[in-house]
Formats: C-alpha cells, sequence, structure tokens
C-alpha cells in the first residue's frame, strides 16, 4: 500500500510539473514586433502550430504596451472594436471576426480552416487607443484612480494648465501590419496528408488535385490521339 501511495504521489508531482512547464511556456512560432512608435508590442500566430490542411485552426494576436520591465506592461483590452483581420492566399482575400480569448486580456482570436497547403498572409488594420476604446487599463497615480467620467481636480498637485477634460481623447494609433507566414516567423499550412493515417489521401484538397491532374492527363491524351487520327487522313 506505502508502495502504491509513493507511486500516486510521484505522478501527481509529475504531472503538476509538466502543467507548470506547460503553461510557462513562451509562445512559439509567432511573429512579434513593435508598432506606434514602440508604444505596442503585437504578437502574430498560429492558434496551433504547425497548421494542417482541412484541420480547424485560425489566427491569433496578442497586444500589449511596450514597457520597460514585465510589470511596465499592460495588455490592451476592447482591440476587437477597433481592429480587422483579413487573411489572403494567392489572389483571394477574407475578412476574419476578432474575438477576445475567454479569460485571457490581450489576447484575440480568429476563426479559420485553411484548404490549401502554403504561405498565407494576414494584414491587421485599424487604431489602438483611439477614442477610449483599445486601451489598456492604468492608474492616474499610487494613491487614486480618475474614472472616465470624471475630471482631474485642480486643487490637488496638477495646475489649472493641466486639468483634464471628461471629453478629452487619446490621439488613436493607426495599425497597418502584415503577417506572412512566407517569412518563416509563422509556420506554413502544411499537407493533412503528412499527419493522416491510415488514409493519407481523405482531405477534399487533395482529392481535387489528383482529379484535376487526371483531367490534364486525359487532356493530353485526347490530344494525341486526335493527332495520330489526324496524322493518318
Amino acid at each position: 500500500m506505502k508502495k502504491l501511495n509513493f507511486i500516486a504521489a510521484g505522478l501527481a508531482v509529475a504531472a503538476v510539473a509538466a502543467l507548470v512547464m506547460w503553461v510557462g511556456r513562451p509562445v512559439s512560432a509567432h511573429e512579434g514586433r513593435e508598432v506606434g512608435d514602440g508604444k505596442y508590442e503585437i504578437t502574430f500566430g498560429w492558434q496551433v502550430e504547425p497548421a494542417y490542411v482541412g484541420v480547424y485552426n485560425g489566427p491569433e494576436v496578442f497586444i500589449k504596451t511596450h514597457g520597460v520591465t514585465e510589470e511596465d506592461e499592460k495588455p490592451v483590452i476592447g482591440a476587437e472594436k477597433t481592429l480587422k483581420l483579413k487573411v489572403m492566399f494567392g489572389n483571394q482575400s477574407k475578412e476574419l471576426t476578432l474575438k477576445p480569448a475567454w479569460q485571457d486580456p490581450g489576447h484575440y482570436v480568429a476563426q479559420l480552416t485553411p484548404t490549401r497547403p502554403g504561405d498565407y498572409s494576414f494584414q491587421l488594420t485599424g487604431t489602438l487607443n483611439g477614442n477610449g476604446e483599445a486601451s489598456a487599463t492604468e492608474s492616474v497615480s499610487d494613491t487614486e484612480a480618475v474614472s472616465s467620467t470624471e475630471t482631474v481636480s485642480t486643487s490637488a498637485t496638477i495646475s489649472p494648465s493641466e486639468t483634464l477634460s471628461s471629453t478629452e481623447t487619446i490621439s488613436p494609433t493607426v495599425i497597418n501590419e502584415m503577417f506572412t507566414s512566407a517569412n518563416g516567423q509563422f509556420g506554413t499550412v502544411e499537407p493533412s496528408s503528412d499527419v493522416l493515417f491510415p488514409d493519407t489521401k481523405a482531405d477534399v484538397v487533395s482529392l481535387q488535385s489528383e482529379i484535376n491532374t487526371l483531367k490534364t492527363q486525359l487532356k493530353t491524351l485526347q490530344d494525341a490521339v486526335t493527332a495520330l487520327q489526324t496524322a493518318k487522313k
């Protein structure tokens, strides 16, 4: 019995350690960059890496204010209201809907099932911190916070010339960023045959590709037969 308890305890410790490592893991295969003259940091990539044809996935975006230390960095909330995301493949494009990730401020996701292997590009456009939206919550001081409906009293340490109006808006930061898997910082979409078993040709795109190949071969044979028939006349 003691041996069983020891084994169970060991498994529990191992499970907790694995969970800590998983939660604390860095975001892999994502592209990060600073925007707005270094005011914000945006990290972009697939929700699941590697990405495969015909397998539900989608892009994800992490947005936070830039800080000297991690404590200075704040997640940007409300960005789904002011940003748009478009996916492009070849000469085709589609608007995607950004949604906040559940219980993870500053993290946004969009739904997408890629249907062809290759490189995908994404264009993120809109504004951040415009008219009170897509803003990071910050305290006015260490001892008090001022709500969006209040004006700052001039009887405090702020001079009359520094008084903030309740209707004053913060100038928005324009966002127009292109992310593409061709740069190699997040993965290209791989054929699903790489992970299918036992049938490796189960996805519609692979079947359609084979049909198109057979059509081309059939057309070539038909042209050859026509040429032979013409030569005999």
